[in-house]
């Protein structure tokens, strides 16, 4: 036999492990924002682990630097579980108008705007796609009778003038 514990008697102590990390509770603010044509907003990712990954704009810098700024960006229409190592993630997901958003040219980072179906052609964190779902899953703003969504109504006057 190779395993020296085994051959020691010792089996209930050796390999001593090293003691788990605390998990760190996270909430970070998500946004899922379309522009007129339904197009989606990501940030490339940046950093060792992420690095080149599509994400959806975040709310507060607690996993990346830079984040997005709105200042309304609408009541939660529900939340996302995501773990990544010793860290448990619990995204709210927002859907803002874009008016709301401001310029993205003005916003650090590398955006960009990709089609639903472009996604799939992209590497991105699992969280992203259960973002979308319940963003999709989600009635609007003006289903729900409350504000107005001016994306929404813009996409609609847009494509009434073609």
């Amino acid at each position: 036999n190779h395993c020296l514990a085994y051959e020691a008697g010792r089996v209930d102590e050796l390999p001593v492990r090293a003691a788990s990390a605390t998990p760190v509770e996270l909430t970070i603010p998500l946004y899922v924002i379309r522009d007129s044509d339904g197009r989606i907003l990501f940030r490339r990712g940046e950093g060792k682990l992420m690095h080149g990954m599509l994400h959806l704009p975040h709310g507060n810098d607690s996993l990346y630097p830079h984040p997005m700024t709105i200042a309304k960006p609408g009541p939660v229409i529900g939340t996302v579980k995501h773990s990544i190592t010793s860290r448990r993630i619990t995204f709210e997901v927002f859907r803002p108008s874009i008016s709301a958003a401001g310029r993205v040219a003005d916003a650090l980072g590398d955006w960009l705007w990709l089609a639903p179906g472009e996604l799939a052609l992209h590497p991105h964190p699992s969280y992203v796609r259960k973002a979308l779902n319940v963003a999709r899953e989600a009635p609007t703003r003006s289903e729900e009778g409350g504000a107005r969504d001016e994306s929404n109504e813009r996409s609609a006057a847009e494509k009434g003038k073609r």
